[in-house]
C-alpha cells in the first residue's frame, strides 16, 4: 500500500484540511488599558504586557507543520494547491497577533523559495 502522501487524493485532502484550519477569522487584537479601563491584560514580572498567545495554537502549529512537510516531501503534488488565493490567505494570517504564527508563516514562505 502506498503512503497517503504519495497519492494525489491524499494531498488534496491534506490541503483541504490545512485550508480549513488556517484560513479562519483571526482573533480580535488585544485591547490596551488606555482604550478600556476595565480590560484585563496579563503583565509579566517587569510590568510589560505579555504577548498574545492564540489558544488554538497547537492545532494551528500542526497544520503549519503538515503544510511545511508537504512542500518538502511532495513539491510536485503540492504546487497545484498553491494558488494566488491560497498564498494571499496565508499572507493575511501574518496579521495574527500571535508571534508564533508569524514565525511559522515565515518558515513556510521560506520553504516556497
Amino acid at each position: 500500500s502506498r503512503s497517503v502522501f504519495a497519492q494525489e487524493r491524499g494531498i488534496d485532502d491534506c490541503f483541504r484540511c490545512i485550508s480549513f484550519l488556517l484560513f479562519r477569522p483571526l482573533p480580535s487584537p488585544p485591547v490596551f488599558p488606555s482604550l478600556l479601563s476595565h480590560t484585563q491584560i496579563q503583565y509579566g514580572d517587569d510590568d510589560s504586557p505579555l504577548p498574545y498567545l492564540d489558544p488554538s495554537w497547537y492545532l494551528l502549529q500542526s497544520a503549519y507543520s503538515l503544510l511545511a512537510m508537504l512542500l518538502q516531501m511532495q513539491p510536485r503534488l503540492s504546487t497545484p494547491h498553491l494558488t494566488r488565493a491560497f498564498l494571499a490567505r496565508l499572507a493575511h494570517n501574518y496579521h495574527s497577533h500571535d508571534v508564533r504564527e508569524q514565525k511559522q508563516i515565515t518558515q513556510v514562505l521560506y520553504r516556497l523559495y
